[in-house]
């Protein structure tokens, strides 16, 4: 019998090398895309707010000084964060990592659909289309539906 771990149930004993690659090929690549996704958000995330520090000073840990953005910017819009990323200011640095963020999952389960259909593995192509038309949808749905809405 098999496990999810790619060892022979009740053995403990690893099964054959190319079973094991088969077996990882999907895993490695969301886990991968996984980790090295939060790991870029997470250096993006905190190179903004070394940034902030160095253009703030300390008082930039003690509360959020008010953005020198305008207030008609709206970084929830990725050109509007890439606009602001030239030249960088703090804020739009930090969301454009909490973007990075948001958007490592969602490229995930594409990423993983397709290797499902490299495999052939047509129920988990549909189930995992499936979801990444749901979570593309939920975005466009509230993108239309915010406030600015554009």
């Amino acid at each position: 019998m098999k496990t999810g771990l790619g060892r022979v149930a009740g053995t403990g004993a690893p099964r054959g090398a190319g079973a094991a690659a088969v077996d990882m090929g999907p895993r490695l690549l969301v886990s991968s895309m996984l980790r090295y996704g939060v790991l870029l958000a997470s250096l993006v995330i905190v190179g903004g707010l070394v940034f902030l520090l160095i253009q703030v000073g300390p008082r930039a840990f003690v509360s959020m000084p008010r953005t020198s953005i305008s207030e008609s910017t709206d970084l929830t819009s990725i050109r509007a964060v890439v606009r602001e990323l030239l030249p960088p200011e703090p804020e739009a640095v930090i969301e454009a990592g909490i973007l990075l963020l948001i958007v490592t999952p969602v490229l995930t389960v594409g990423a993983t659909a397709i290797a499902f259909a490299m495999e052939r593995d047509w129920l988990y192509v549909a189930i995992t289309t499936f979801v990444f038309a749901m979570l593309l949808l939920g975005f466009a749905l509230g993108r239309a539906t915010s406030p600015g809405g554009g």
